[in-house]
C-alpha cells in the first residue's frame, strides 16, 4: 500500500480523452453494480395527482419502459440465480421476506431486457413475484452477467488498440478499480437513487487506472473522473472476457429505504443486504475521462521517510 501511494503521488492527473476505456476485474464489476444494478429492481412508479403529472416522467426506474427493448450489447445475458452457493457467491436464499420461493431469472436475453426483479406488489409488464422482496423492496442475489463471444485478456488488450488506432490515439485507458460510494473525493463523489431516476448516472471515478500504450507500457492516473455517463453504456460494449470476476457488496442504493429499526442508542438503523455479481472483463467502445472539477487536495510538501524508504 505504502508503494502504491508513493506511485500515486508523483502520477499525472488525466488530461481530456475521449475513446475506449477497458473495465479490467473488479472495475467491471464495481461498474455493472453502480450503473445498471439499481435498473434492474422493479420498483412501482409512484402516481402523483393531475397537477403533478408533469414531473412523474422524471421518477421511477426508466427500464419499467424498456421491457423488451435492447439495453446491452447483443452478445450479452444476465441471469439472477438465488442458488448458487460457494465460490465467491454469497447473495443466495431460497424464500424472499414475502414468502414467495427465489428462482433463477433471465432478466437479459441475447441484450434484450426480459423482465425485472420484483416483488408482490404489481409491476405493470411483469408476471408476478420473482421472489426477491428483501427489506422493504426488490433486491439482487447473484447476479451471472455473461458473454456469448468471450475473449482473452491478451485479445481484449489488442480489441482496445484497434479503436485507438482507429482514433489516431496514442494510448486507451484500462480501470481496474472503481471509488466507493460515500468515500470518494468531493470532486467525484455522487450516488445513483435507489429507483434509478432518468438522466444521466453518477459514476464514481477510477480508483486505480492506466494509460496503456500499444508497447504494453502502463502509466498509472492519479485522479480522474467520467464524464456523461447513461445507462447506455452497456449498450457500447463491444467485447467482454470470457474470464468473469465474482463481487459481493451491500445494496447501498436502497439501504435507506430499509426497514427502519432502533438502535441501542435510541436511533433508527437500516437493513443492508448482501448480493454478489459475476462479471466479465467489459470494454466499452467511447468514454469521456479528464481531471476532476472542484477543489482537489494538494499532496503534502515533505515526504514521508517510512514511504521513501520503501521505494
Amino acid at each position: 500500500m505504502g508503494r502504491r501511494i508513493a506511485a500515486r503521488r508523483v502520477a499525472a492527473d488525466a488530461e481530456r480523452y475521449i475513446g475506449p476505456v477497458l473495465f479490467e476485474g473488479q472495475a467491471a464489476a464495481e461498474l455493472f453494480t453502480q450503473v445498471l444494478v439499481p435498473r434492474l429492481l422493479g420498483w412501482r412508479r409512484p402516481e402523483y395527482p393531475a397537477g403533478y403529472a408533469s414531473n412523474a416522467g422524471n421518477l421511477g426506474n426508466p427500464f419499467l419502459d424498456k421491457i423488451g427493448a435492447r439495453v446491452m450489447a447483443r452478445t450479452l445475458n444476465l441471469r439472477d440465480d438465488p442458488t448458487l452457493r460457494g465460490n465467491g457467491f454469497t447473495g443466495g436464499f431460497a424464500v424472499d421476506d414475502e414468502g414467495v420461493p427465489t428462482r433463477v431469472t433471465t432478466l437479459v436475453e441475447n441484450g434484450i431486457l426480459k423482465t425485472l426483479l420484483t416483488t408482490r406488489n404489481p409491476i405493470e409488464g411483469v408476471d408476478g413475484s420473482t421472489g426477491s422482496f428483501r427489506g422493504a423492496g426488490p433486491a439482487p442475489s447473484n447476479l451471472v452477467l455473461t458473454s456469448r463471444n468471450g475473449l482473452s485478456r491478451e485479445e481484449m488488450l489488442a480489441e482496445m488498440m484497434l479503436l485507438v488506432e482507429e482514433r489516431d490515439g496514442e494510448y486507451g485507458i484500462v480501470v481496474r478499480r472503481l471509488g466507493k460510494p460515500g468515500i470518494q473525493s468531493s470532486s467525484t463523489r455522487g450516488s445513483i437513487g435507489s429507483r434509478g431516476g432518468a438522466g444521466q448516472i453518477s459514476l464514481q471515478g477510477p480508483a486505480l487506472a492506466f494509460k496503456v500504450y500499444p508497447d504494453g507500457r502502463e502509466e498509472l492516473l492519479r485522479q480522474a473522473e467520467f464524464a456523461a455517463v447513461t445507462d447506455t453504456i452497456f449498450k457500447e460494449i463491444v467485447a467482454a472476457s470470457a474470464s468473469t470476476t465474482v463481487y459481493s457488496t451491500y445494496d447501498r442504493y436502497r439501504a435507506t429505504r430499509s426497514v427502519p429499526r432502533r438502535s441501542f442508542a435510541g436511533g433508527p438503523t437500516v437493513t443492508m443486504h448482501l448480493f454478489s455479481v459475476s462479471v466479465p472483463d467489459l470494454l466499452v467502445e467511447e468514454l469521456t475521462v479528464r481531471e476532476p472539477s472542484g477543489n482537489l487536495p494538494h499532496p503534502p510538501i515533505a515526504a514521508h521517510p517510512f514511504f521513501e524508504s520503501a521505494q
